[in-house]
C-alpha cells in the first residue's frame, strides 16, 4: 500500500512539473511575439497615464528576454 502512495505521489509530482515546464516555455516565446509586446505597451501607456494625471503614448515595446527593454516613440504631455 505505501509502495502504491509513493508511485501515485511521485507520478503526480512529475505530471506537474512537466506542466510547469510547459507553462514557462510558452510564457517565454509569448513575451517574445509582437503582440504581447503591443499589449504590454498598451497596458503600460493606460498605468502611466493613471499616475502621472497626464496623456502619455508609448509607439512600441521592444523585449530582448532578460537583457534590455527598449521604449519607442514616447510621448509625455505634462
Amino acid at each position: 500500500m505505501k509502495s502504491k502512495i509513493t508511485r501515485i505521489f511521485f507520478k503526480s509530482l512529475g505530471v506537474i512539473s512537466l506542466v510547469i515546464i510547459i507553462l514557462l516555455i510558452g510564457l517565454y516565446f509569448s513575451i517574445q511575439s509582437y503582440s504581447f509586446q503591443s499589449w504590454l505597451g498598451k497596458e503600460a501607456t493606460k498605468y502611466l497615464s493613471r499616475e502621472l494625471n497626464s496623456k502619455v503614448e508609448i509607439g512600441s515595446i521592444e523585449l530582448d528576454f532578460f537583457e534590455s527593454a527598449t521604449l519607442n516613440k514616447i510621448f509625455i504631455l505634462d
